[in-house]
């Protein structure tokens, strides 16, 4: 997101408001995001959990979208550019209320309908990956209109680098070859076999005097232990760092080997 973001910027000017709307799962990343001027987070639950189980209430639900969208509507957009293809993400995007709304969103009757063509082809591709040429860094941008910055941009607080640098300057020898190895994956079909990272790892070690570093989040745990077991000099963060956290040790390391996921 952040090369369309910095593009936007560039063609609409430095002065102009960019607003993001995620679920709180991508807050954390949506506020470390250059040229963002304000993070709205959206809770699913707060909507749906009212609707289920016992104490039932539609007027909660209506109650928490109108706060939402009342805020929202506030601002006067003039473009709405939703970059996700969900039932729910349309309905947000409709409350807007933006004339200009491009990807999907509800026509009059509460049908999703998609606007633009490449949110067409995005939508198409995404039930058809093997299919899809285009990098969806490409896509986002192809669907605002604008040609995108070829870097990621990412706000690394300065204190948690200076922190993350300061125990590793404690814990490791300078000559220490630091190695990032991030085992995990949200699809199994992409995660690597955590013996071939070990067995990569234990070579690596006969030719270099190396540390491993295991990034993930606490559902990579297991993974990371397994790793461990088998090169005791590793030390496995998963579970135990913040998204800044990450990024700081990432920034240390001098290779990083990953499967197909987030921290890549």
């Amino acid at each position: 997101t952040s090369p369309l973001i910095m593009a936007l910027r560039d063609k609409h000017g430095q002065d102009s408001q960019i607003d993001l709307l995620v679920s709180e799962a991508f807050y954390e990343t949506a506020f470390a995001l250059t040229g963002v001027n304000v993070v709205y987070t959206f809770k699913i639950g707060d909507v749906v959990n009212p609707l289920v189980g016992s104490n039932t209430s539609i007027f909660a639900s209506y109650e928490r979208l109108e706060r939402l969208s009342s805020r929202l509507q506030s601002v006067n957009y003039d473009v709405v550019l939703n970059l996700t293809h969900t039932d729910y993400s349309a309905a947000l995007a409709y409350i807007v209320n933006c004339k200009d709304t491009v990807g999907h969103t509800l026509d009059e009757f509460g049908v999703n309908i998609v606007r633009g063509d490449w949110t067409n082809y995005y939508s198409n591709s995404y039930l058809n990956r093997s299919f899809n040429r285009f990098n969806l860094v490409d896509v986002h941008s192809q669907m605002a209109g604008v040609q995108p910055q070829k870097k990621l941009f990412f706000n690394l607080d300065q204190k948690i680098r200076e922190k993350i640098s300061e125990d590793f300057e404690n814990a490791c020898s300078s000559s220490n070859f630091l190695i990032g190895v991030v085992p995990g994956a949200s699809n199994i079909q992409k995660r690597w076999e955590t013996s071939k990272f070990a067995k990569m790892l234990t070579q690596l070690n006969k030719n270099y005097n190396i540390i491993a570093i295991i990034i993930g989040s606490s559902d990579d745990l297991d993974l990371g232990q397994k790793i461990l077991s088998e090169l005791p000099n590793a030390k496995n963060y998963c579970g135990k760092t913040t998204l800044q956290e990450t990024a700081a040790l990432l920034e240390l390391c001098d290779l990083v080997i990953t499967n197909d996921t987030g921290p890549m």
